[in-house]
């Protein structure tokens, strides 16, 4: 096999949720390969980063100013690119990876020349309506052509490996070579909808992701606000929601995002409206805040 894989995980402030992470990733199946990791942190107490690093030996870290998540990926892509790494699987420090992980992705990224990144299905836990435990499924989708963040997705029944447009990116496994072609991730993005960016730019050089349903992650924060219209986000997450759903459309074609621009700005206007009477003023007011700094172009880190 041989395969060279660096695991790259994200971290923010968090040293006890990336311990349990480390605690995790130490325990995968390698399968064979060389498997090195990477913690790529912004903003930790470094006493508390270093004694959830103490107990792992061979964990590299940078530490960086906030970039977010796509900062984070783009950190782990350079040194991978850099140290010559066949793959990098990046791991949020809230993901809960399964031990058979890299048989799972690793094997259709090799098996298929065009494929540029493989996801599994990612479940977020939440209470229902009626109070009980609700499972939401994020399979592999597919951007389409005019609404694509509405497009369709890999069916949740699904049992084979897909090729699709984008997947996942909690728990994502990338081909090295095709970054070092093809350059990074957009950190306008910051975090949010970066995936669908990212299956955007594949698409147009010629490449694909695929999915393979029989691996599934737990991401734990994406169970704490699923769904941009609950009373569960925070406001950090309602403000990168409206404001990079805009700059999803207008980088995918200015003719297209003109076409949805009046249901951007009534559907954003409702929302925060909704919220406000809720009782979630702060939500509210980011949702807003989003679709003021799109049209400012104030991107990258936000003010949450």
């Amino acid at each position: 096999m041989g395969e060279r894989v660096l695991v790259c995980i994200p971290s923010y402030k968090n040293p006890a949720r990336l311990r349990e992470c480390l605690g995790l990733i130490r325990s995968i199946d390698s399968g064979g390969r060389t498997v090195d990791t990477l913690v790529v942190d912004s903003g930790s107490d470094p006493v508390e980063l270093g004694d959830a690093l103490g107990s792992f030996e061979g964990v590299e870290l940078i530490t960086m100013e906030n970039r977010g998540y796509v900062g984070c990926v783009n950190t782990g892509l350079r040194r991978a690119i850099e140290k010559g790494f066949d793959y990098m699987l990046v791991v949020t420090d809230d993901a809960r990876v399964e031990s058979g992980i890299l048989d799972g992705l690793i094997p259709p990224l090799a098996a298929d020349e065009r494929a540029a990144v493989s996801g599994c299905k990612i479940l977020h836990v939440s209470k229902g309506r009626k109070g009980g435990a609700r499972t939401v499924a994020m399979t592999g989708a597919f951007l389409g052509h005019w609404a694509f963040p509405k497009s369709r997705k890999v069916p949740e029944d699904s049992t084979e490996v897909a090729r699709c447009d984008w997947v996942n990116g909690a728990a994502v496994a990338m081909k090295v070579r095709v970054f070092a072609e093809i350059g990074l991730l957009d950190e306008s993005f910051f975090m949010y909808f970066d995936e669908l960016d990212l299956g955007l730019k594949l698409k147009r050089a010629g490449y694909h992701a695929v999915y393979n349903p029989r691996v599934s992650v737990v991401h734990e924060s994406g169970s704490g606000f699923y769904g941009m219209t609950s009373g569960k986000g925070g406001a950090y997450s309602r403000y990168y929601h409206s404001r990079n759903v805009a700059l999803l459309y207008y980088k995918r074609s200015p003719i297209i995002f003109l076409y949805f621009l009046p249901y951007y700005i009534a559907a954003s206007a409702l929302r925060s409206a909704v919220l406000l009477l809720r009782g979630r003023p702060d939500c509210g007011l980011a949702v807003l805040r989003g679709v003021k700094d799109f049209f400012a172009f104030n991107l990258g880190r936000g003010p949450y």
